[in-house]
């Protein structure tokens, strides 16, 4: 019997919910030796998962997972899903704090559009307001976690007494790059985007501009920064600087306040590209500079984030991917030369992949990398929270390594399938509820392996993949 392992991989959603400060709290996916009770004491079934299981999406393509509590503690997922045609954004609520779901609801409105909606996002306002946010690709069916490095439409819609609003564009029909949501010290919604002026070449995209959204349409518009011309040698025509990887927050002025990659006025492999910081007015550089080509692929997918904390002090957040191994640095703005190191592997062979940040009330902060320990190991969620002054320890909350040996064999006639359900570490999300529950999404990853005889009526080494179902699970606090 010959057999094929990673034949296709389902990518469906999955909602964690636990609690962080709870008496006999512990990772919910903490699987314990005998696959019936976890390190934490958690109740789990044969597979090692917590018994409370519903689903959430329905097909086989989830990505980029966002999760909003709005005030009167209603859960909200808005997810980008890929599984079958071009992507499109999909939402569901939960009013038993993710005990079950609505029926999924595609809020794209795509209208048989050949390219699918890139990473879709959502907050909530003080208001009770819900906004989901995405960009409408125009070139490729993807999209970047960082908000986009391919043009697109930034569009939006507003949820509210249990109807969503018009579909409402922000920017410039298939111009926008970069962007981030985030909401205000006044409770309100703001978006920050850029993309380039009229006929400039796209990765000039130096234009940067800031929303405060409305349910029918943006209620003020701000013009934040504008490159300036600059002579470029070789060029016939004056060039601007470019940016992506724009990650940042409102500030009490009602201006954004940002860090993102910088690509100098002329745009070829062999010029610097910077990490500058906003601060409501200039751009400053913030870090040494690194050649386009090494900087671009990396922060791309991971580029560095700006919060603020409850003393009013500025942190970036930055993934150092040259260091051995990769690590995550918070640098505070104006503050001690050295960074602290918030997270690294266990040895010096492991990695960091990437990572995604939320803010919390008080300014606090909810973070999650993928980490593998060491070379050849598989990569786990870390979830690190941050109280407002300083970082607490990472914690383990897929337990991947373990869940390798979770296989279930079915076979028929001649055939064997082998399936390996394990949690990607790249697209989850997080956020708090009203009592202070922490609530974690993440995407399953269900892999199928299928082995056949030459005497099976199909031939020799024939294969098939089934799809997979999207869970919800949690843990008993």
């Amino acid at each position: 019997m010959s057999s094929v392992f990673a034949l296709r991989t389902s990518l469906p959603l999955l909602l964690l919910s636990f609690c962080l400060g709870c008496s006999g709290e512990g990772s919910p996916a903490n699987v314990g030796n005998d696959g019936k009770t976890g390190e934490d004491g958690t109740d789990q079934d044969d597979s090692g998962l917590p018994p409370e299981l519903t689903r959430v999406s329905k097909e086989d393509g989830a990505r980029y997972a966002s999760l909003v509590v709005t005030g009167d503690g209603v859960l909200h997922q808005v997810w980008t899903e890929s599984g079958a045609g071009p992507g499109k954004v999909l939402h569901a609520r939960s009013t038993n704090a993710g005990g079950s779901w609505s029926e999924p609801e595609d809020i794209s409105d795509r209208d048989g559009d050949p390219y699918g909606a890139g990473f879709g996002t959502a907050l909530a306002s003080s208001d009770g307001r819900l906004y989901a946010l995405w960009k409408d690709d125009t070139d490729s069916t993807s999209d970047k976690v960082s908000g986009g490095i391919y043009p697109g439409t930034l569009v939006y819609r507003c949820y509210e007494q249990g109807s969503w609003g018009p579909l409402v564009q922000l920017g410039t029909t298939g111009q926008v790059y970069s962007w981030f949501a985030a909401v205000g010290p006044e409770g309100a919604a703001h978006v920050v985007w850029n993309e380039p002026l009229a006929d400039a070449p796209a990765w000039q995209a130096g234009t940067i501009q800031q929303a405060q959204l409305g349910p029918s349409s943006p209620s003020a518009t701000l013009a934040l920064y504008q490159s300036p011309e600059v002579i470029v040698e070789d060029y016939g025509s004056p060039q601007r600087d470019g940016f992506e990887g724009l990650r940042g927050y409102i500030a009490a002025d009602g201006r954004a306040r940002f860090v993102a990659e910088r690509m100098v006025a002329g745009g070829r492999s062999t010029d610097p590209a910077e990490i500058v910081r906003f601060d409501g007015t200039a751009l400053s550089t913030l870090f040494p500079t690194h050649t386009f080509l090494e900087s671009f692929p990396h922060f791309g997918d991971s580029a560095p984030a700006l919060m603020l904390d409850a003393s009013g002090k500025e942190h970036v957040i930055v993934h150092d991917f040259e260091s051995n191994p990769p690590r995550l640095l918070d640098y505070i703005v104006n503050g001690p030369a050295q960074p602290t190191v918030i997270l690294r592997p266990e040895t010096d062979t492991g990695d960091v992949r990437n990572f995604a940040l939320w803010p919390a009330v008080n300014g606090g902060a909810l973070l999650i990398a993928p980490v593998a320990a060491s070379a050849g190991d598989t990569y786990d969620a870390q979830l690190l929270s941050f109280d407002g002054a300083e970082w607490g320890p990472a914690r383990n909350i897929t337990q991947n390594e373990l869940r390798w040996e979770l296989f279930s064999k079915q076979t028929s006639k001649n055939t064997e399938v082998t399936t390996l359900s394990v949690f990607s570490a790249k697209y989850g999300a997080a956020a708090r509820d009203p009592s202070g529950k922490l609530h974690v999404a993440l995407v399953n990853m269900e892999v199928q392996s299928v082995s056949r005889d030459s005497e099976d009526d199909f031939g020799e080494d024939s294969f098939f993949a089934s799809s997979s179902k999207t869970l919800v699970f949690h843990t008993k606090p």
